[in-house]
């Protein structure tokens, strides 16, 4: 009986990485070695369709052997859940779909010895966007690269050639804000029902400061958040300030996000309208999903401005949809950022990324950072090579809830 056999493949962003997964889902010859066996797709988007099955029609397939549901498990419980349901399936081949994706080095780690022990009665496909992905066990490491596997080879990624020699354009109306402190949180605790997420939170953001906000899977990062943008009923009755406005006085929630520009990666995913590059940006003036005024005269020529700055110029007229993912995310964050709010949250937005848009996208955000009276809270839990915050603010995960730790 021959030895199971395993790859990585490595698809830089806008080579055709949905082409090449649908090819190896059909069974194609693309990959001999495993054409005619059954294959299983293990993918964000597969899971994605669990949770919504769970919040519309309360179907619950994916588990763990605790019972719980999708909804309420961290990143990485989630995606062990969902390669344990698919295994249940006895397949004989798993496309890996940037399966490391999101996770911190903990689940990282338990989930490539839950892919290894599988192994060795199923062929893992390993499609990944960066190298530090790879599967120290695979037997072979190809590109794909013009509709085609080729081996791999060093310096295989190409690099995005965008200098930002420009200034990033001026707000049209500055969002007047007094205050030094745009976020000031003491002795916060969070918890629902038994369990405490968050304790003895003491944490402010000044304007014009580069934080990262760093911590495990599950340590409670996306609690925090919501306690920043004024989404969380946990907020009242706690000594929060956001922006000026003491939590529970009569804020509206309008108060506070029109203080906030905020980016998350799985947006780039969430604007499907067929609008061009041009609108895409405008529509940020308007905080609204697609653009349905008619711009102003200086909203245009701003936004002209933010394109020639990332090289989108000629392109304006082109649709949003049509950009390679790492450009759509350039966009994204102008989008989030022409008003020059005095926050600006980034959360995890180098997910999905290839080195070389991860590059482009730092370069973008140290600038902003840089040249701007921008707060920015850049969330992620992994550091990013050139990415330069002024301080990081760490959860640190214990049994009787997440502690705050600041470094400088």
């Amino acid at each position: 009986m021959s030895k199971t056999k395993h790859w990585n493949i490595l698809v830089p962003n806008g080579a055709g990485k949905e082409e090449l997964i649908k090819k190896l889902s059909s069974q194609s010859v693309i990959l001999p070695d495993v054409n005619g066996k059954e294959t299983v797709l293990y993918s964000a988007i597969a899971l994605a369709k669990y949770i919504r099955e769970e919040e519309v029609h309360d179907i619950y397939e994916v588990t763990n052997d605790r019972g719980q549901t999708l909804k309420s498990m961290s990143s990485g419980e989630r995606k062990r859940a969902l390669l344990a349901h698919i295994l249940k399936s006895k397949p004989k081949a798993i496309v890996l779909d940037n399966p490391l994706d999101s996770l911190d080095i903990a689940g990282r780690e338990a989930l490539m010895v839950q892919i290894e022990v599988q192994s060795d009665t199923v062929s893992m496909i390993n499609v990944v966007s960066r190298r530090r992905d790879f599967l120290t066990f695979a037997d072979e490491s190809l590109c794909y690269e013009n509709g085609q596997l080729i081996p791999l080879v060093a310096n295989t990624e190409g690099s995005v050639e965008v200098n930002f020699d420009q200034e990033i354009p001026a707000p049209i109306s500055p969002v007047i804000l007094n205050e030094e402190v745009l976020i000031y949180m003491k002795d916060v605790k969070v918890s629902y029902g038994d369990r405490c997420i968050l304790q003895h939170i003491s944490w402010e953001i000044k304007r014009g400061e580069f934080w990262q906000l760093k911590g495990p899977n599950g340590a409670g990062k996306t609690t925090l958040l919501t306690m920043i943008t004024g989404d969380n009923p946990k907020a009242f009755g706690q000594d929060i300030r956001l922006f000026g406005y003491q939590k529970g006085s009569g804020e509206s929630v309008w108060d506070i996000k029109r203080n906030i520009g905020y980016y998350t990666s799985t947006m780039t995913y969430e604007f499907w309208r067929n609008q061009s590059i041009e609108y895409m940006i405008i529509s940020g003036y308007y905080d609204s999903v697609g653009l349905y005024d008619r711009p102003t005269e200086l909203q245009r020529k701003r936004t002209e401005a933010w394109l020639d700055l990332i090289g989108l110029k000629e392109k304006k007229d082109k649709p949003f949809v049509d950009l390679p993912i790492g450009w759509r995310r350039l966009v994204l964050i102008v989008r989030a950022m022409v008003k020059h709010p005095p926050l600006l949250i980034l959360d995890e937005p180098t997910s999905d990324l290839d080195d070389a848009n991860t590059g482009l996208m730092t370069a973008l955000i140290n600038k902003i950072a840089k040249e701007s009276n921008t707060a920015i809270l850049y969330v992620s839990h992994q550091d990013e090579p050139g990415l330069t915050p002024d301080k990081v603010y760490h959860l640190l995960p214990s049994e009787t809830g997440s502690v705050g730790s600041e470094e400088a």
